[in-house]
């Protein structure tokens, strides 16, 4: 956030560039406040992906030590760490791609917006 401000700083003289990382900082700022639910599912996604390591751990171990056939339930913690890992992905890219479409929204319609330069308010 710092660095956008610094870089608004720098661009005022050139109200385009001004324009685009007003509109990036706008999306970058809703988006951190509106991700709170998503961090607390991978909160939770987390915890599983740590439970199931266990799990299948247990489950391995147990299996070399008796019979192989109990070490059969650590497929389905492998599978669920699976499912997991691809559910975490697919929210970041959802998050990534919702941003791209946002900031170039905004982007849009802050170029449309006509910033009155000092030559047009003193003639």
């Amino acid at each position: 956030m710092l660095g956008n401000l610094l870089a608004l700083f720098k661009a005022r003289h050139d109200p385009e560039l001004a324009k685009t990382i007003a509109s990036e900082m706008v999306v970058d700022g809703t988006i951190d406040r509106i991700s709170w639910p998503l961090l607390i599912a991978k909160f939770w996604m987390s915890l599983s992906l740590l439970g199931s390591f266990v799990l299948i751990a247990l489950f391995l171990w147990v299996g070399t030590l008796s019979h192989w056939a109990l070490a059969i339930p650590a497929l389905f913690f492998g599978g669920l760490i699976y499912t997991i890992i691809r559910v975490w992905r697919g929210l970041n890219r959802g998050v990534e791609k919702i941003s791209l479409i946002a900031k170039a929204e905004l982007t849009k319609r802050a170029q449309a917006i006509k910033i009155p330069s000092n030559k047009d308010v003193n003639p």
